[in-house]
């Protein structure tokens, strides 16, 4: 049966918003972190994060300030950094760079202005998650394909396959789930963050994806039919 190649503890995220609900961009990015098998927690900045740390001690903690001020996101990654050593990323809605240093000097490993593209921070967070545990990789198996996220690296029997960015978050995010079927409305939600897009956009990629990975002899991508795709292995 198909499986990761290797097992390890999940990343414990909390993230910690300024308004009493997710928005959609926030809520798009939590979606990601758990499909990319991420525990996630979610809680309001100003109240309850302190008894989140307390109770349940997360990995790295991400605070959505939206919509308050970069200085009320800074003050709560103080909060963060009195209580504990964990990795820490800020979000802002916009800052002057003096605000910006505030945050920085307050203990941030990242600050990040909205809107972003959910797959970038993503990328930032496992950057982050990866100094606190440099020996944590993301590493998948799936019949002849071996999918190095962190290293961005696609080989099929150990021959490389060059891939766009967009390729390799799709052929990722399938293979974190294999066998799994992944509706295109998902992938679209998170690949791209919203749902600006036609579905035809994703039919696209996914058309060339499965292209470059059959010239190299694999056929681990399937569609099923008025479901969506997914990745089996193909011994």
């Amino acid at each position: 049966m198909s499986r990761p190649a290797h097992q390890r503890p999940p990343l414990h995220v909390l993230v910690a918003t300024g308004g009493p609900e997710l928005d959609a961009l926030t809520s798009a990015t939590v979606a990601a972190l758990s499909q990319r098998g991420v525990s996630v927690r979610t809680t309001h900045a100003w109240d309850g994060l302190g008894r989140e740390l307390i109770g349940h001690l997360p990995d790295l903690v991400l605070i959505d300030a939206h919509p308050r001020s970069t200085a009320d996101g800074t003050a709560a990654a103080q909060l963060v950094r009195s209580s504990l050593q964990a990795g820490l990323i800020l979000v802002i809605d916009s800052g002057s760079t003096t605000e910006m240093l505030a945050a920085f000097d307050a203990g941030v490993d990242d600050c990040v202005v909205r809107p972003y593209e959910v797959e970038v921070l993503l990328a930032r967070i496992l950057a982050v998650a990866r100094r606190i545990n440099p020996d944590a990789r993301s590493v998948w198996r799936i019949g002849r394909v071996v999918v190095d996220e962190d290293a961005h690296r696609v080989s099929v029997a150990n021959r490389a396959v060059e891939l766009t960015p967009t390729e390799f978050s799709l052929l990722a995010l399938l293979c974190r789930t294999p066998g799994r079927v992944v509706s295109k409305e998902r992938l679209l939600n998170d690949i791209w963050g919203y749902d600006h897009f036609a579905l035809n956009v994703v039919e696209v990629h996914v058309s060339s994806l499965r292209r470059k990975l059959e010239d190299e002899g694999s056929n681990i991508i399937q569609t099923v039919r008025g479901a969506g795709y997914a990745a089996r292995g193909d011994f």
